[in-house]
């Protein structure tokens, strides 16, 4: 299948495993005589084509210091395992050596690309919204792109950054990988991978420091990995319907978090690195089989919003009663619960409490 991207040509097909973006241009004059770029080791996805004549950009390949795989050496991960390769080379301004990272590929492009893989057209929207399909546009660059139940299994190849792309959602799809093509989105503010097939969340998971929203929801994740201090700035994180039983101790690094929601999950124990997000403004942990609530709690200062019902709750610490901005307690079916005094006193002061 042919692709028309401004001046060039895409022949596209899809092979067996994963692979780079190789530029050529097309000889505009003898379409029928074109040689291939071949390799022994990479399968290709996406290959673009260049003047017999021309320089063919030279790229120097080192193993993967994970799984062995030989990567280019202008990418920062492998594009098997996902991981991280540390030893990178510097683009160079020599146009004769001139690597993949220098090669111009925009949003648009990439968006052409889209079109082919889930086999529609995907049309321009004034709004962009995650069960919505389009893309929307700020000053002739994409910015968002959504495409909803398009039964996407993975993204196209991605190894030149897309810095215009701030809001990508591919909710309902058949996804069961984090996409590692996101690490080539350095300025995505919002995503959403909800309602997938995710089960692993890859090492480099952390390293997503540009988002503020962040929804996992409907996935089967059943644990976090490290690092994950490269969230920075998130703000909302939604992992609703997954299969964790517990979080990690760096789970407290989410410093500026102000939304969580852990509903539908497996935790029979409350997570305590919770406690120390005093940034905390919402947590949501009904529906899981939480016994008790730490006196800890009292730490989330800023918080607005306790979800905790449909758990196994006995009591809830007196403690709780310190949260004076708290305006909503949600504690129903939670069988037997005593509600303490100092909690009851914050109802005099406008705290709701569903019981």
């Amino acid at each position: 299948m042919r692709v028309e991207i401004n001046h060039y040509f895409c022949f596209y097909d899809r092979f067996i495993s994963e692979g780079f973006i190789y530029k050529f241009k097309y000889p505009s004059d003898n379409k029928d005589n074109i040689d291939f770029l071949t390799n022994s080791i990479i399968n290709f996805n996406i290959v673009f084509l260049l003047k017999k004549d021309e320089q063919i950009y030279h790229i120097k390949r080192v193993p993967c210091p994970h799984c062995c795989y030989l990567c280019s050496s202008q990418i920062e991960f492998c594009p098997k395992c996902g991981e991280p390769i540390k030893t990178r080379d510097k683009p160079t301004s020599n146009k004769k050596n001139k690597g993949i990272m220098d090669i111009e590929f925009s949003e648009e492009d990439y968006l052409k690309i889209l079109e082919i893989e889930v086999g529609k057209n995907i049309p321009e929207v004034k709004e962009i919204a995650p069960n919505q399909l389009g893309y929307l546009q700020n000053n002739n660059k994409v910015i968002g792109i959504s495409l909803p139940n398009c039964k996407l299994k993975s993204l196209p190849p991605l190894t030149i950054p897309l810095h215009s792309l701030k809001f990508l959602y591919l909710s309902h799809n058949l996804i069961h990988r984090f996409p590692k093509e996101l690490a080539f989105m350095p300025s995505l503010k919002d995503l959403w991978l909800d309602h997938n097939q995710i089960e692993v969340l890859p090492a480099h998971f952390g390293e997503f420091s540009s988002l503020l929203i962040l929804n996992l929801n409907s996935n089967r994740i059943n644990c976090l990995p490290m690092p994950i201090e490269g969230f920075k700035f998130l703000k909302k994180l939604f992992l609703r319907r997954n299969k964790l039983k517990a979080l990690p101790k760096e789970f407290a690094l989410f410093s500026c978090l102000e939304v969580l929601d852990l509903r539908l999950n497996q935790l029979n124990e409350f997570p305590n690195p919770v406690c120390a997000i005093s940034s905390l403004k919402a947590l949501n942990l009904s529906a899981n089989d939480l016994l008790e609530i730490p006196k800890e709690i009292c730490n989330l200062v800023n918080l607005e919003v306790l979800n905790l019902d449909n758990n196994k709750l006995k009591n809830i610490p007196s403690s709780l009663g310190n949260l004076n901005n708290l305006k909503k307690l949600n504690v129903k079916a939670n069988f037997w619960l005593d509600i303490p005094k100092e909690v009851l006193d914050l109802a005099k002061k406008g705290l709701k409490i569903n019981q």
